[in-house]
């Protein structure tokens, strides 16, 4: 019987979709808040409206530096916290405890 598991590959790959989304957004909601225009952010960063779009795209492996050059562009910055993945964990742990064993995991 094949191992049903969560694998750290799994998670990096989770990881890798999750975080650049949850940037993009968090900058996407920043600037509708301040009734900016992805126009504004570019010249502000001094960069073309298709630059910025592909910052904004969440497909672009965004950087450190590109991250902080937009917060700085934006007056704002980013807080970052690493937490556990204490709701993954109480899921498993609940499925174990009614005998159900451990959920598949959902790759894709």
């Amino acid at each position: 019987m094949a191992s049903t598991e969560v694998t750290t590959d799994d998670r990096l790959h989770y990881e890798r979709a999750r975080l650049p989304r949850e940037v993009t957004t968090a900058i996407k909601s920043f600037m509708k808040q301040k009734k900016l225009e992805r126009s504004d952010l570019a010249d502000r960063l001094g960069v073309s409206r298709s630059r910025v779009t592909q910052i904004l795209s969440h497909e672009e492996n965004i950087t450190l530096r590109t991250l902080a050059a937009v917060a700085a562009a934006l007056n704002a910055h980013f807080e970052v916290r690493l937490v556990e993945n204490e709701e993954a964990s109480a899921r498993e742990n609940h499925h174990v405890l009614m005998g159900e064993g451990p959920r598949p995991s959902a790759k894709g």
